[in-house]
């Protein structure tokens, strides 16, 4: 674990830990680290509260898909959108072997929505090697996304933070003013879906029915709160 006291004698770990911490929420977190720490530096430390390791190439991540934020009912397909967000806060997902508490928290907020936005369910859950997205390559060669053991805020404050989430973040970024920037950082948002997508499975199916009973709690509107919605 990162510790945030003066004895720490790797000051990289504390800087990445408090970047991380201190921007959850910013939509230029990921353009933040690669100017801070470039070449993916932070995944080398264990940085997330109470996480049990940085995340390791041979474990899997997982991706809630929940309606009607990131699939089209009508053709069922996973859409694009929510893989965008590598290249702004975060892909948030969680480590397939955390404990299953941890998964249902993080279930749980993927459904919590505010009263004006359309009641969510779980879809999908998508899930890839870490490897697989570490050994991914731009046209140039260049390592396209890092991925951090990073612990975000949970929507409920009383909480602690699940130590088994994780998020993924693209490091090449096109800078202000690129023609077709941002068409180059949908192509790559679009190559990790496909990674994820890859594996899909349905939520009746994850979890020996993990998602079934959220669902009912969330069409029951169980999971609606005052404000806007954060994280995944």
């Amino acid at each position: 674990m990162c510790r945030e006291a003066p004895e720490q004698p790797d000051d990289t770990c504390r800087r990445c830990r408090e970047l991380l911490a201190q921007h959850e929420d910013d939509r230029g977190l990921a353009d933040l680290l690669e100017q801070q720490h470039p070449s993916c530096q932070c995944e080398q430390h264990c940085i997330g509260v109470g996480s049990p390791g940085v995340v390791q190439d041979n474990e899997y991540v997982h991706r809630i898909i929940a309606s009607p934020r990131d699939y089209d009912p009508v053709s069922r397909t996973i859409r694009v959108t929510p893989f965008g967000k590598v290249a702004e806060n975060g892909l948030s997902v969680w480590r397939g072997n955390g404990p299953e508490e941890d998964i249902r928290r993080l279930l749980e907020d993927g459904l919590t929505r505010s009263a004006s936005e359309p009641h969510r369910e779980i879809f999908a859950i998508c899930e890839v090697e870490a490897g697989e997205i570490r050994r991914m390559r731009s046209a140039d060669d260049q390592r396209l996304f890092c991925i951090y053991d990073q612990t975000v805020c949970p929507v409920n404050p009383d909480e602690p933070p699940v130590s088994t989430h994780a998020s993924v973040f693209l490091r090449v970024l096109a800078p202000p003013g690129t023609p077709h920037g941002k068409r180059m950082q949908k192509d790559y948002a679009l190559q990790l879906r496909e990674k994820f997508i890859a594996a899909t499975i349905a939520a009746v199916e994850y979890r020996s029915g993990l998602c079934m009973p959220l669902n009912a709690r969330a069409a029951n509107g169980e999971f609606v709160r005052n404000g806007t919605a954060r994280r995944p």
